[in-house]
This record gives C-alpha cells, structure tokens and sequence, in this order.
C-alpha cells in the first residue's frame, strides 16, 4: 500500500461539546488528520449548571476531565488556552509558548463564565430544593432553580451599572 503522505494538521481549540463529541470519535479522525487540542484540563459541563448554581449537585459533578478524556482516545492535548491565532500563517500559540501549526482549526470553546459576574449563591436553607418556603428568605425566586432564568436577570442588571462604553 503505498504512503498517502502526511495527513493534515486538525487543531480543536476549547472543550466545548462539539470537541468533546471529536475527541470522543477521534479514532475516526486519525484515519484523516493528526489531531491536536488546546483546551484547559478540567471543562464545567453546561448541562449540570442548574443543579451546581442551587447547591444540588457540588461543583466539580460537572467537571469534564479533558486530559484523561484526550489521552484515552489518543488525542495530542496541550493543556491551556489559546493566546494567538493567525489564520494566514496557519499557527497558534497556547499561554504555556506552545506554538503549534495547523491546516484546519475550529474553534469551540463551551460555555465559559467570569465567576465574578454571577449574583451571590443564595444561602442553603434557601435554595428550592431544600426550602418551599421562600418567604423566609427575603425574596421570591427568579425561575426557581432554572439558572438559565437567573443568569439572564443578573446579567441584564449588572449591564445597566456599567458606565457607557467611549465612542
């Protein structure tokens, strides 16, 4: 059989749920591109932010081991995040010097949040799952344990206390 030459350069950048899904089926991408992944090592899964943010599940039940998860399915990881892209150049530099080389990149980063921006967590005794009382905790819930109802109304006011942006 002869040599098919060196296969493309894949660079996954984050551990969103589409790379995760690639990483999950990498052994199908080796066949046609070397793969390699710039990501932190630990990913908050989404899906398990609404029971994290009431104190149902503790926070690292969300936690995505991505190294474990890379090395598992052959996966080159370098563990950190992406400080420089250039397209045209078709290279990359990780926050650890890393620079890496590529013929194909995509980007999918997930859901990343700045803790600072979130709203304080509501005591325990207050949270819905411990608590069907409300009025003892000074006020009503916005969305119950539905974070994705919180994140928006917490959101939204901390964009109304932020002085104009020059133009």
């Amino acid at each position: 059989m002869p040599d098919a030459g060196p296969r493309p350069r894949l660079l996954l950048v984050g551990a969103g749920h589409a790379h995760l899904h690639l990483i999950d089926r990498a052994a199908e991408l080796a066949a046609h591109y070397e793969v390699t992944l710039v990501a932190p090592r630990w990913f908050d899964y989404s899906g398990t932010a609404s029971a994290v943010a009431t104190g149902d599940l503790p926070t690292e039940a969300g936690g995505v081991d991505v190294a474990a998860l890379a090395a598992q399915h052959g996966v080159r990881h370098v563990v950190g995040r992406l400080v420089d892209l250039d397209p045209r150049a078709r290279t990359a530099r990780a926050d650890d010097g890393s620079e890496l080389t590529f013929d194909v990149v995509s980007l999918n980063v997930g859901s990343v949040v700045d803790p600072a921006l979130l709203p304080p967590q509501r005591p325990a005794r207050c949270r819905p799952s411990r608590s069907p009382d409300w009025r003892r905790c000074g006020r009503p819930p916005a969305g119950g344990s539905a974070w994705s109802a919180e994140a928006p109304a917490a959101s939204s006011s901390l964009l109304t206390q932020r002085p104009p942006v020059p133009g």
